[in-house]
Parts: C-alpha cells; sequence; structure tokens
C-alpha cells in the first residue's frame, strides 16, 4: 500500500481501525487499550526477511528480523526466538458471522 503511494500512518490505520469497523467489532478490537483484543509485532522494516517455508516434508523456516510479537498481551516472539507451548490466540469472528 505504501509503495502505492499512501502514507504510512493510512495503512495501519486502514488494516486496524477500518477493518474492526468492517467486521462491526470496533468495540473489541481495532486499537491498542485496555480490555482489547491485540497482537503486535515489533521489527525493524529493513532487517526482516521472507523465508518462511511450511510445505509438506519441510522443516518449518521463519521469517528473520521479527524481533518480538505479542499475541493477546502474551509474547510468543522473545528476541526473534519463538516461545514454545504458549498458544494465546483466538479466531475473530465479526457480527453475525
Amino acid at each position: 500500500m505504501v509503495e502505492a503511494g499512501m502514507d504510512e500512518m493510512d495503512v495501519i490505520v486502514t488494516a486496524t481501525v477500518n477493518s474492526a469497523d468492517l467486521l462491526d467489532m470496533s468495540e473489541s478490537i481495532g486499537t491498542i487499550e485496555a480490555g482489547y483484543f491485540a497482537d503486535i509485532a515489533i521489527f525493524d522494516s529493513a532487517a526482516v526477511r521472507e523465508n518462511a517455508e511450511y510445505a509438506p516434508g519441510t522443516s518449518r523456516l521463519a521469517s528473520e528480523g521479527i524481533a518480538y510479537v505479542l499475541v493477546n498481551g502474551q509474547l510468543v516472539v522473545d528476541r526473534g526466538t519463538l516461545v514454545e507451548n504458549i498458544f494465546p490466540g483466538e479466531p475473530i469472528r465479526g457480527a453475525g458471522r
């Protein structure tokens, strides 16, 4: 989206606030605040390298350059390493879906 000329902050708002509105769920997702569900990835965009491979029969290779990831407030990637045996995610279902 940025490559197409969109401002970086507008991309973030589109991916978060606007998506929550579209799902009719802006009362529980879309912004970072107490009581809301949120996933947060902390990274340096210049350091990210996509090398993930999930084909059958291959080892799982994660992307590089993602320092931290929090899912529903729980740390699942710590200094680039997946934290084992933590599964805090939940599916998001919009109203009437």
